[in-house]
């Protein structure tokens, strides 16, 4: 007889990409991550595996933090045009973007250590 588990599916939650381009994908989803501020959701544990292997996720509450308006998140999707492209105030935003993709990146990188010392 088996023991029906009693763990809780995670939740998802809400990840913003900052990068140029990635695929994500695992159990059930796959994400081809093309657009700077493009929304997936995750749980916790695909985003931070996704992040420690060097996709740029960032939080939701991080990366509404920066205070980016829909227009300028629209006219610059593309990261590889900013340089060329994007207007001097989102330039000016755009870095707290990055510390918060390094940040998670971090924390991630910081679980799946701790995760594989346990044991």
């Amino acid at each position: 007889m088996t023991t029906p588990s009693t763990t809780a599916p995670q939740a998802l939650e809400t990840y913003y990409f900052v990068g140029s381009s990635a695929s994500i994908s695992g159990p059930g989803y796959h994400y081809a991550l093309t657009r700077f501020g493009q929304a997936v959701e995750l749980t916790e544990p695909q985003a931070e595996l996704h992040a420690a292997a060097g996709a740029r996720l960032v939080p939701a509450a991080a990366f509404q933090a920066v205070p980016f308006t829909p227009e300028e998140l629209e006219q610059n999707s593309d990261l590889l045009a900013h340089d060329v492209t994007a207007e001097e105030d989102f330039m000016f935003k755009r870095p707290a973007a990055f510390e918060a993709a390094d940040a998670f990146r971090t924390k991630a990188l910081n679980a799946t250590v701790t995760s594989t010392t346990k044991d």
